[in-house]
């Protein structure tokens, strides 16, 4: 889009990709020999991206910046895109031998680069059995004897290929070959889905339902049915059961905390004997009946600390609650 936009016509449509990406597009001689001159640059502009670039035409001068800064910048651009497309990675340009589209010759050459990197089978396999399919494959159809319907994707069909077990050693490469990604959207669209999970509304779904919801989103999302057998309805079923069994563990100790701790003031706790004994049944409770349940007694730590903030509220007590804090809770 972006060579058809500024380039040539009759230089863009004689030269391949491969020598397009060796030039340097920054240098000033390139653009002159490659882009387009001031007026027909911009009346494709006018013809492909906005009518009102027609402006440009009737200021000479402005349209001379114009074309110059936006050739300069396209220059550049194209640069940084040869620099981080993934243009000259052998891996990639060896993956599509799974289409079977190149002469025989071409997926010789792709098949024995990714071997080489991924090391699927012995080089004696390849040339004994693997290429041999390769051209029984191509000789018989190619994918489309397996395609049975237009909207199939290469993976069903491959699946098809394996199961078939007609071409049981070139089978071995498509698994590998199809899970490589070739770019970076995968994880970007993962971390769309979240955004549509994890709502403001929803920001305290914990890590292991978050990436339940995100699994059954990938198993589910194109599919216009969902199958629930019996042992997903006993396994909510339990999971219902233990999520109702920890909340009345957590009220039950929220009971017991509240029948330690009364209404008197934190004067009367620290300096009297009889709150010294409630202070060492708060950390019992806290401590010692709940060693079997880690998160219960967190949840009566948490509980005591909002206890005794709410009674610091009092000036008068913020010294001496201080002080019961950090020797009581550090």
């Amino acid at each position: 889009m972006i060579f058809e936009l500024v380039c040539l016509p009759e230089k863009f449509d004689s030269v391949n990709i491969k020598d397009l990406i060796i030039l340097n597009w920054d240098d000033c001689l390139i653009q002159e020999q490659w882009f387009l001159k001031e007026e027909p640059f911009i009346e494709k502009l006018i013809y492909r991206v906005d009518a009102s670039f027609k402006q440009l035409l009737e200021r000479k001068e402005d349209s001379d910046t114009f074309c110059q800064t936006f050739q300069s910048y396209i220059g550049r651009l194209l640069n940084l895109l040869i620099k981080y497309l993934p243009f000259k990675d052998e891996v990639i340009n060896s993956v599509d031998f799974l289409e079977l589209k190149d002469p025989f010759n071409i997926l010789e050459q792709k098949i024995y680069k990714f071997n080489e990197i991924f090391m699927v089978v012995t080089d004696d396999e390849i040339r004994l059995t693997t290429l041999p399919e390769v051209l029984r494959l191509k000789t018989k159809g190619g994918l489309e004897s397996f395609q049975y319907r237009s909207g199939d994707k290469l993976v069903d069909i491959w699946e098809r290929i394996r199961i078939s077990d007609q071409y049981p050693s070139l089978s071995k490469f498509a698994k590998p070959a199809q899970i490589l990604p070739v770019s970076s959207f995968c994880v970007e669209q993962a971390f769309s889905i979240i955004k549509l999970f994890r709502t403001d509304q929803r920001n305290r779904l914990s890590e292991n339902s978050l990436e339940g919801l995100i699994l059954m989103h990938q198993e589910y999302h194109d599919k216009s049915e969902i199958t629930i057998s019996d042992e997903m309805v006993l396994l909510c079923k339990e999971i219902k059961e233990n999520l109702n069994n920890r909340k009345s563990d957590k009220k039950r100790t929220s009971d017991q905390i509240s029948s330690v701790i009364d209404t008197q003031s934190m004067d009367e706790i620290l300096n009297s004997q009889e709150g010294s004994q409630r202070i060492e049944g708060i950390e019992g409770v806290a401590k010692g009946q709940n060693n079997s349940n880690p998160q219960t007694s967190i949840f009566i730590l948490r509980t005591l600390k909002i206890k005794y903030c709410l009674i610091s509220v009092n000036p008068k007590m913020m010294k001496l609650h201080s002080q019961f804090w950090k020797k009581k809770f550090t």
